[in-house]
């Protein structure tokens, strides 16, 4: 009966500390990160780097450490404005730099030299597409999109989630008396999605 207590008292204690984590995971907010050079492709560190919300004119600045990395994290989605200074350069500036929920977008930032009065480096150019700071996998569909997705007359999102990249369903065959099922159960068959 003791090894009973413990065994549970050691299942609720994995299953606390495991929910922070859990909570951590569901972050809703984007980052943008990079790397700013001279252009001798030599880091600059020390570099004011200011991100901008451009719906809610909400801004942070960051400073780029020793190799001249910045990054900017927890940011809410929306369209941003990244510009940076120092002395000696031409101050940058890109705008439209789309953040999306829980995606990272790079922006990499190259210094013209000199510093002109009123002289400003504009960058225009559009976000990539692709991720390239994480492995994630993630599907982006409107509330339009999934409506119009056929249910299995179902009623439910789970046919939905398994069209995602990565997800796999996995359901029990009752097979009777087969020769695939074993002393821990019947056999189990998986599906995944690689799309």
């Amino acid at each position: 009966m003791q090894g009973s207590a413990t065994r549970r008292a050691m299942i609720f204690l994995v299953i606390w500390l495991g929910l922070p984590a859990a909570a951590l995971a569901q972050s809703t907010h984007g980052a943008i990160v990079g790397s700013a050079s001279d252009p001798s492709q030599a880091a600059v560190p020390g570099l004011s780097v200011t991100i901008t919300n451009t719906g809610t004119n909400i801004s942070r600045t960051v400073t780029t450490n020793p190799q001249g990395y910045y990054e900017a994290l927890s940011l809410v989605p929306g369209t941003y404005l990244v510009t940076a200074e120092l002395t000696g350069f031409a101050p940058f500036k890109r705008d439209g730099i789309v953040v999306e929920s829980r995606i990272t977008v790079r922006i990499d930032i190259t210094l013209a030299l000199g510093q002109i009065e009123g002289q400003v480096v504009e960058v225009v150019a559009t976000t990539p597409v692709i991720e390239t700071e994480t492995a994630a996998l993630s599907d982006r569909r409107t509330a339009r999109q999934i409506e119009a997705m056929p249910m299995l007359a179902t009623g439910t999102l789970f046919p939905f989630v398994t069209t995602m990249p990565g997800a796999c369903r996995w359901w029990a065959r009752r097979e009777a008396r087969s020769s695939r099922s074993t002393a821990r159960g019947p056999a189990r068959a998986r599906s995944c999605s690689t799309a």
